[in-house]
């Protein structure tokens, strides 16, 4: 379902603006402000009436099934006490027809009464939970000196007998980081963090091509230093422009004010892409898009020469790059690949296809924008 902002005007038309928590959404950006959390919310109130009582381990349900057989040997035991101690004396007076004394025989009852219930208490093994409690955290310990965290002590049990574990590897194996390697540009692959970056021609188009087609944010962490947080591919594209000394904060800040139109990224465009009215040249609109380079491709007819200068793509080239830098330089590596394309218009111009294409108010009417790209290059990651 589609969600828009709460304004003045559509108040009567809007009347559910809200996200449920842990809701996945395909398409857009924007802000919003939480409202409640945990068992307060929708989502927590659906997993506090789904709760059920957390299932017992094999090894505590073999524990369980001793413990109550002890405890009926226990009782078993006890009762035969209980009849011999009290049987022995009745038939005692009967026999020997010797006379009750209430005190004396009353006390002899009762200690046959107490040695039954100390057999009980004794058959039952109430120190087997803390003997099984401290086994458990022993191995823990154990698993944990072999890189095998336990975060439960009654896992220790089945991951102390798994011999294949399947787990996820993004932020699990590995840290969820991505790393800007080398970069493509003006024709030439560019390792690390090349010293003239910012003597290349299409360096502010590689900085630009980023930060205003760009979800993530920085922020500042604990020690005061800056840090990119959000989706983990432009947290590395803006580290690595970081540290080749572009000032990624100022446009980072600024870029809703320029911005016209958003087309965001989804699985099945495998591209996002931005229009802004640039902010050098208010005449100047300008496309940027970032996507898959074997997608984006598609749409290029023209890209930086060695010289920096814009010539003609044709599909010869196309197909030179993408085998010769994209599939034998980056993808044999196991890099991650990113193109970065844009497209200028007049202002003239986009009011012209704006009114051609209905505002440009759906997604398909903005696809427009991604025509006749010039490629500014491709990011290894």
């Amino acid at each position: 379902m589609e969600k828009h902002s709460v304004t003045e005007d559509n108040y009567d038309s809007n009347p559910d603006p809200f996200l449920l928590g842990k809701t996945l959404i395909c398409n857009g950006q924007g802000s919003a402000i939480i409202c409640c959390v945990g068992y307060n919310s929708r989502s927590g109130m659906a997993e506090e009436k789904l709760q059920t009582e957390q299932d017992q381990t094999p090894l505590q349900q073999k524990l369980e099934k001793i413990a109550n057989g002890l405890a009926k040997i226990g009782v078993l035991a006890a009762s035969i006490t209980l009849v011999i101690g009290w049987g022995k004396i009745i038939i005692t007076k009967l026999v020997l027809s010797e006379s009750w004394e209430f005190g004396k025989d009353f006390s002899i009852f009762l200690d046959a009464l107490i040695t039954a219930v100390n057999v009980i208490v004794i058959a039952v093994p109430e120190g087997l939970p803390l003997a099984v409690t401290i086994s458990f955290a022993f191995s823990v310990m154990k698993m944990k000196a072999e890189n095998n965290l336990v975060r439960k002590l009654e896992s220790s049990e089945t991951m102390g007998g798994a011999n294949e574990i399947c787990t996820d590897k993004t932020g699990t194996l590995t840290k969820n980081q991505m790393t800007v390697k080398e970069f493509y540009t003006m024709d030439t692959v560019h390792t690390g963090r090349p010293s003239n970056f910012n003597e290349l021609a299409t360096s502010k188009l590689m900085a630009e091509g980023v930060l205003y087609n760009c979800s993530a944010r920085i922020e500042r962490d604990d020690k005061g230093s800056l840090d990119p947080k959000g989706n983990p591919t432009e947290c590395g594209l803006l580290r690595c422009l970081m540290e080749l000394g572009v000032n990624c904060m100022d446009p980072l800040l600024k870029k809703e004010k320029f911005t016209l139109h958003l087309i965001p990224f989804n699985s099945s465009r495998k591209r996002a892409a931005t229009l802004i009215r640039h902010p050098d040249n208010p005449n100047l609109v300008r496309t940027f898009c970032k996507g898959a380079p074997e997608i984006v491709m598609q749409y290029v007819n023209k890209m930086y020469d060695k010289n920096g200068k814009v010539v003609p793509l044709d599909e010869a080239k196309k197909k030179e790059i993408t085998k010769r830098i994209i599939t034998d330089t980056f993808a044999v590596k196991a890099y991650r690949t990113l193109l970065i394309a844009h497209a200028d218009y007049s202002w003239d111009e986009y009011l012209r296809l704006k009114d051609a294409n209905n505002g440009f108010g759906s997604e398909g009417d903005r696809e427009v924008l991604e025509q006749n790209l010039t490629l500014i290059g491709i990011y290894a990651i």
